[in-house]
């Protein structure tokens, strides 16, 4: 029970660290949310970023394979180590896209 009470007290930024810092497998950004037992989806990408800098800091690498339309199976541009999460394809203007993926270096 106390381990409970000690997880509980950590951040969500705190936990997503730690998440990333033993993730093994490629993993969506729903998957880490699901994972840390978040629903708040709509800061979950902005503590991805700051928590992929810090792991950075620590030695710590990931790749990001970039986001997919399901549709037209366009691939969008990743220029950077940040997570983002394209809600129209450019391409075909479908709304149906694979999010991008963390992958562990």
């Amino acid at each position: 029970m106390e381990g409970n009470a000690e997880e509980e007290a950590k951040t969500i930024r705190q936990r997503i660290a730690e998440y990333l810092e033993r993730m093994k497998d490629p993993r969506s950004v729903a998957d880490i949310a699901r994972m840390i037992g978040t629903d708040r989806s709509e800061n979950i990408i902005q503590e991805i970023n700051h928590a992929l800098k810090s792991l950075k800091a620590k030695g710590i690498t990931f790749k990001i394979l970039p986001a997919t339309c399901r549709k037209c199976n366009f691939i969008f541009k990743q220029t950077k180590l940040e997570v983002k999460v394209p809600s129209k394809c450019p391409g075909c203007k479908g709304e149906l896209i694979n999010p991008p993926i963390l992958q562990r270096k």
